[in-house]
């Protein structure tokens, strides 16, 4: 009879030994060859999950199941520039595709080309990398470099899984130190005329290749054990071509394995998360002429560690009536919830604030809560060159947007990265911060 439930002795056995980063399929093992039903042992070493194969908030992803396997896509991860830059590359790089075992029976079971991107010195392979190990929350050490597979026609890569069979040789040769392959992050870079789906039999779906799109999925089961429904198979290409890229994750890494500040897990509104677009003329109008009728008004401020500079007095502040706040929330209200497709409930806003020659605007995430929608609004200006808000969408793409007086830029405030780190070259540069919250059981936890 195979023992059920396991002694306190044998449970500081397993916390000793999951501490000190044991190999997990082995306890398994161990457990079963001292009397342990299966299911015990897999309930005991697998009961506290590893952060590194927890579920993740995906921004702007799609569920496309949750129950037998979790699987998500995205689509226009990347972009067609992006896309064809990374197809550049694994043309130019490639070498015929192994496998972890190519030996008897699984002889000839992919036909294609590999690029080892990782391998290349290039910052934009670098930054791809980064931003999928951002979309995922999990660093880059609890992570394989990225791979870039290329298929012709005829060439496929048939059914497989992309973890490694617990207690096999290549589990001992390839998981001893980075452990168990957890996530799998996959982007098509071109749309292939015809064949090359991803299909995964077990769960009666397939993804057709489209430029720019993710297929993300997780290779356990939430004990931790390998999930035999992602069994996937990269079918054959009947007409023009398939070029991809691969991410993998794993159990080990340095460090924590979370990459995340807390603000990033806030769901998304919208598909990017800012919307470059227009004052209504009448409030613009009503700003202009308070600002310039009171800048003597205007109280120098010090935010050290988040406007500074080091030519002289970085910003200062010209604080508004509380109508005119009430009119700015009043005005801007119905545009931000036409664009955030929620309802709103204002929260700030700050007076105008004018940024002098050298400064400098620290990247930064708004507060949570108040500041989930936000707006910028660039009321007056003088300038030797445009100063550009730099911001991260929802892919962590960074983006340079520039306002002219009486343009705004709508964003996810406590979402996105953003700031202005080029220091400042001109006379002035006058803007006002505009933010709204939403109710309380509406704001993801």
């Amino acid at each position: 009879m195979k023992q059920t439930t396991l002694s306190a002795d044998w449970q500081s056995w397993v916390e000793e030994n999951r501490a000190r980063n044991c190999d997990l399929d082995e306890m398994v093992e161990i457990l079963k060859q001292n009397g342990f039903s299966s299911e015990t042992a897999m309930s005991a070493v697998y009961k506290q999950q590893d952060k590194a194969n927890s579920s993740p908030y995906i921004p702007t992803s799609q569920t496309e199941f949750n129950q037998d396997a979790e699987v998500y896509s995205i689509e226009n991860f990347l972009d067609p520039n992006e896309c064809m830059k990374l197809i550049e590359l694994i043309r130019d790089y490639q070498r015929p595709s192994t496998t972890t075992n190519d030996q008897g029976k699984f002889k000839d079971y992919r036909t294609s080309q590999t690029c080892d991107l990782s391998l290349i010195d290039s910052p934009f392979v670098k930054e791809i990398d980064r931003r999928i190990c951002k979309m995922l929350g999990i660093s880059d050490s609890y992570s394989e470099g990225i791979q870039g597979q290329w298929y012709n026609i005829g060439e496929e890569f048939k059914e497989h899984t992309d973890y490694f069979e617990p207690n096999s040789k290549e589990y001992s040769e390839y998981a001893s130190e980075q452990g168990q392959r957890t996530w799998t992050f996959m982007i098509y870079l071109n749309t292939t005329q015809s064949g090359g789906e991803t299909h995964f039999p077990k769960l009666n779906r397939s993804f057709s290749p489209k430029q720019g799109k993710a297929v993300i999925w997780n290779n356990l089961n939430p004990d931790g054990s390998p999930n035999s429904f992602t069994l996937h198979h990269g079918m054959p290409v009947k007409e023009g071509y398939k070029a991809i890229i691969t991410k993998w994750f794993r159990i080990k890494g340095e460090g924590d394995s979370c990459n995340r500040e807390q603000n990033e897990n806030i769901r998304c509104h919208t598909q990017t998360g800012f919307l470059k677009s227009t004052i209504p003329s009448a409030l613009f109008h009503q700003i202009l002429m308070f600002h310039a009728n009171n800048k003597e008004q205007l109280k120098a401020e010090s935010v050290p560690g988040f406007i500074h500079s080091e030519t002289g007095q970085a910003s200062a502040v010209l604080e508004l009536p509380e109508e005119l706040r009430k009119q700015i929330h009043s005005d801007l209200q119905p545009i931000a919830e036409s664009w955030s497709g929620s309802l709103l409930i204002p929260s700030y806003v700050y007076g105008i604030r004018e940024y002098y020659r050298g400064a400098i605007l620290e990247p930064h995430r708004d507060r949570l809560q108040t500041h989930e929608v936000s707006l910028i609004l660039n009321i007056h200006q003088k300038v030797d060159s445009d100063w550009p808000l730099v911001i991260e969408d929802h892919h962590y793409r960074q983006h340079h947007i520039y306002l002219k007086p009486g343009q705004m830029i709508l964003y996810e405030g406590c979402r996105l990265l953003h700031g202005r780190p080029r220091p400042f070259e001109g006379d002035f540069f006058a803007n006002i911060f505009v933010h709204y919250s939403l109710n309380a059981e509406k704001r993801r936890k």
